[in-house]
């Protein structure tokens, strides 16, 4: 199975963490490329970095997930791209999903993050 490729993306090094984690010990054909801490950062890494899919936490520094999510898909339209939140409401889902963000997940669920992007993956495969 080829490797999917994913860049993190949130302000708190914790919350990388346990996704790093949560992903490391699915350890089947997944691998973390990269981090990021803003959505400057995360567009950079993600043209540099060219992963499967990005996790994208919506309140960041810089740049705020929907406008790094934009400027990600303007110049890779195909980019698989989860966003997080701590709460999501439906304004916020609209959003996204107008923007060609193929999913969103809660930080309450960022165990499961491995099956998010495996779905997600799979989806522009």
């Amino acid at each position: 199975m080829p490797s999917i490729r994913t860049l993190l993306v949130d302000d708190e090094p914790d919350v990388r963490l346990v996704m790093r984690l949560a992903i490391e010990a699915e350890n089947d054909g997944m691998c973390v490329v990269g981090e990021a801490e803003d959505g400057v950062q995360a567009v950079a890494a993600a043209t540099d970095l060219e992963p499967s899919v990005v996790v994208l936490d919506v309140r960041m520094p810089h740049l705020d997930g929907l406008q790094a999510a934009a400027q990600i898909l303007a110049a890779r339209p195909d980019q698989a791209i989860i966003l997080c939140s701590a709460y999501f409401d439906r304004e916020l889902r609209r959003d996204a999903t107008k923007l060609g963000i193929r999913e969103c997940v809660s930080k309450t669920d960022l165990v499961d993050i491995p099956q998010v992007i495996r779905r997600v993956a799979a989806l522009v495969a």
